[in-house]
Formats: structure tokens, C-alpha cells, sequence
């Protein structure tokens, strides 16, 4: 689950700050995320940080984007909090569910800008919950004139030994395109994951940069298989300064006949 922040406290403030303009290397984040169903509901927290391996330079680009458009490699770690309340006839239950999570993104360089660029990158979490999502890909360099990508992954995720138990194969695109002046993030995804029984996940996400420090997005999805329905959703992220960002993203779905809803906000400082 992605979890929308803590408020900016006058730490983050203080730290965005001493930002230097133009570039960043590290990154502190803090999310608050909640997701409510039919048959109970999720609160949590996230926090955690970036290390970019090489100063990411964010002149004349959109600043959500510059880590994509650089094709930084980083590395990545953060401690996550949840609590799970099912609902139950006569008494509600709660689980507690907590862990850490590593992970890391590199990019291949490359001498010519005539030859794709490979990356690859791990996410490993271990706690209540452990799992490993695994991907790698290409820039698309020498097929298409924007900043584009072609991603595949394997994900794989367990709880309470074999109580719950999920394998997932995907594949994601994304590319920045430029339009009169703006930008426009475009990505579509395709999964299919076996929990219970097989479904396939399709995606498409848009999000328009009116300029370099505000974005508006959507997304739609539909599952189909032995989990079908729809989702749904809107995201918007804002830079108060070129170093802090606020964003959010909130969602509703229909997933085997049982309405979810998603909220997710967060906070960001850049150093």
C-alpha cells in the first residue's frame, strides 16, 4: 500500500532550506495512506529516503520528472507502519503489520546516446510482510525521440507463511511527451497475478504538467479473470519550492464485487 504525509514539520522546512537550486541528491519523504472496503479497512504510515548516486539536475524540466530525464541511479530505504481491522459480526479485529523496505534503481551508462540504455532494480521488504519485486528494462533511446521507458517485473509477496501468498508478472511503459509548452506523463501497465486464482490488471495513467512545479493526473484500470472490476482515480503533485512537494492520489474501485476506496498523501523534501 502507498501510504499521504505527516504534515511538514519545521524539520523538513528547515532542511528545504539548505537545498541547493538547480540540483539534489538526497531525498526524505513521509506518506499516510488508508484503503476501506466492504469488509474492512487499512491506516498506515511510511517513511523513508533516497540517495541519488549522482547530483540530479532539475533545470528546464518538470521537478517530479527529474530523476526519470537525468536516468539517475539510487538507492532507497523505509520503515512502514499499518494497522488491519476486519470487520466482523459483534467484534472487529486488528492487526498490526510493520516492516522495512530496501530498495534501489541503476541505470547502465552508456557512450552514445544513439544506443538503448538498460536499468534494472529490486525492491526487497522483510517484516510482517515480506516480498521482492524485481524489474528491468530500457530507455528507449534509438526508437522513440521522447524520454520513454519499457519496463518488466516479477513480484512475489507472503504473509503468515503460506496464509497469504501472491506471484505477479508485469510489464509497464512510460513516456514524457511534450506538448505546445507542457508536458504529459503517459504509462500503461499490464499484470497478471496468481492469488487464488489468476487475473489480469490493465492500466493507463496520464498526468499533465501545467508547469515545471504542478501536475494533475488520472488513472483508469480493469481486472479481469477470477478478481474482475474497475479503478479508478485522480493525483496531483505540487512543489512549494524547487526542494518540497506535496502530493496525493485518491481512488475508487469495484475488485470481486466489493467496493475499496484508497486515499494516499504525502510529503516530500529534496537536500
Amino acid at each position: 500500500m502507498k501510504r499521504v504525509p505527516l504534515l511538514a514539520g519545521s524539520g523538513m522546512l528547515i532542511l528545504a532550506s539548505f537545498a541547493n537550486a538547480g540540483s539534489y541528491q538526497g531525498e526524505v519523504f513521509g506518506e499516510y495512506g488508508r484503503i476501506d472496503t466492504d469488509s474492512g479497512d487499512i491506516r498506515g504510515i511510511e517513511v523513508g529516503g533516497k540517495y541519488h548516486l549522482k547530483p540530479v539536475v532539475t533545470d528546464n524540466k518538470p521537478l517530479a520528472e527529474a530523476a526519470f530525464i537525468t536516468k539517475s541511479s539510487w538507492l532507497g530505504a523505509a520503515l512502514y507502519d499499518e494497522e488491519l481491522t476486519i470487520d466482523a459480526p459483534g467484534k472487529d479485529t486488528k492487526v498490526d503489520i510493520d516492516g522495512v523496505i530496501f530498495n534501489g534503481h541503476y541505470v547502465m551508462p552508456h557512450a552514445s546516446k544513439q544506443h538503448d540504455q538498460y536499468l534494472i532494480g529490486a525492491e526487497i521488504s522483510t517484516g510482517d510482510i515480506d516480498g521482492v519485486h524485481l524489474y528491468g528494462g530500457l530507455y528507449l533511446n534509438r526508437h522513440i525521440k521522447y524520454d520513454s521507458t519499457l519496463l518488466l517485473s516479477f513480484t512475489h509477496t507472503d504473509a503468515d507463511g503460506d496464509t497469504f501468498n501472491l506471484n505477479a508478472i508485469g510489464a509497464h511503459f512510460k513516456m514524457l511527451r511534450p506538448y505546445e509548452g507542457r508536458v504529459f506523463n503517459i504509462e500503461g501497465s499490464i499484470e497478471f497475478i496468481d492469488q487464488d486464482g489468476t487475473t489480469a490488471n490493465f492500466q493507463a495513467e496520464v498526468d499533465y504538467y501545467f508547469n515545471p512545479t504542478t501536475s494533475l493526473g488520472g488513472l483508469f484500470g480493469i481486472a479481469l479473470g477470477d478478481a474482475d472490476g474497475f479503478r479508478t482515480g485522480i493525483r496531483a503533485q505540487h512543489f512549494v519550492t524547487e526542494q518540497l512537494s506535496f502530493y496525493g492520489t485518491a481512488t475508487v474501485a469495484n475488485l470481486d464485487d466489493e467496493d475499496v476506496k484508497t486515499l494516499d498523501l504525502g510529503v516530500n523534501v529534496r537536500f
